[in-house]
């Protein structure tokens, strides 16, 4: 016990020692060259574009359907609703279970992922390279023809609120709920989160209307990259989503925020730590200035490998 303690003593003594010589950081290598793919963009009739990036040489394909519309696209009554469209679209499709649909994406090496942020939805996978224009014609079934079944309904809105309620448990999410709220209190942006109530409210019917309004080739572009059979590729999305609706264009609603010297304070009785969040309006992504602000605030408090984080 005595030797392992002289130990940990001194190997606490080499490591503080060590840190004191490299104060200073090491010069950093000579950045390696690297070419952008040469990418192919294929516009077909009824307004859906097709990106093709040839890269690597592992035999693997991605592919990625984005679609515009998102919470964005939600009104002050139904917020997550596209998320819950999103978790009914993986219970599969109308000609296929969220079993088969699942059994397939694995036979071809892959999963299916579908996702929802701010502005865009996704349908992704990626699968063995022979495989993609299958995989493409899965996954534009589950996108074309979604179910909706109503008999998941009602679990899946119970998981969404057993996560909002374990979210907001947490001062973080507290904390940037009222952020937001406060900078955007008439848009999207500043709606992180529904109630319970809210959530309950949610019909398939509510659903199936957002999915009309929303979805449509207009707003879809498909993403393939890695390594793949261009032809077979162009065919399978021709074939699986060339005669797709339109719909309508994506018009995003412009955000104005608020500038106000508000302080609010969220009392929690004896919480171990504070969630401090400062914020006001600064420039937007078409500002020249945008992308050096973006790196300082990375460097100074934003990534995990930033100043104050190294310091702490």
């Amino acid at each position: 016990m005595k030797h392992s303690i002289l130990y940990i003593i001194a190997l606490a003594f080499s490591i503080g020692t060590v840190a004191q010589e490299k104060e200073v950081p090491p010069k950093g290598g000579a950045p390696k060259n690297f070419t952008l793919p040469k990418k192919e963009i294929v516009s077909f009739d009824n307004g859906l574009d097709l990106v093709l990036i040839p890269y690597g040489s592992i035999p693997k394909a991605t592919i990625r359907f984005s679609i515009k519309t998102g919470n964005i696209d939600e009104n002050e009554n139904q917020v997550w609703l596209s998320d819950l469209l999103a978790d009914l679209l993986e219970e599969g499709s109308t000609t296929k279970t969220s079993k088969q649909i699942a059994d397939e994406m694995a036979g071809m090496g892959g999963n299916l992922n579908i996702g929802v942020g701010l502005h865009t939805s996704s349908i992704s996978s990626s699968v063995l390279y022979e495989f993609a224009p299958e995989a493409i014609k899965v996954m534009a079934d589950v996108l074309k023809n979604p179910k909706f079944p109503e008999s998941e309904l009602s679990r899946l809105k119970d998981n969404m609120k057993r996560d909002l309620s374990v979210q907001l448990s947490r001062p973080q999410a507290q904390a940037s709920r009222d952020f937001y709220a406060t900078i955007y209190p008439d848009h999207p942006y500043g709606r992180v989160y529904p109630t319970d109530e809210m959530i309950d409210s949610y019909t398939v019917a509510d659903i199936k209307s957002f999915y009309e309004n929303h979805f449509g080739a207009l707003r879809t572009t498909v993403y393939i990259a890695g390594n793949f059979n261009a032809d077979e590729v162009k065919a399978a999305v021709k074939s699986a989503l060339g005669d797709w609706k339109k719909g309508t264009e994506a018009t995003y609603n412009v955000a104005e925020p608020v500038t106000s010297n508000e302080i609010k304070i969220i009392d929690r009785p004896d919480a171990p730590q504070s969630t401090i969040y400062y914020g006001l309006p600064t420039v937007g992504p078409e500002d020249e200035d945008f992308i050096a602000l973006d790196v300082t605030n990375s460097i100074l408090g934003g990534s995990f490998a930033s100043r104050i984080t190294s310091n702490i």
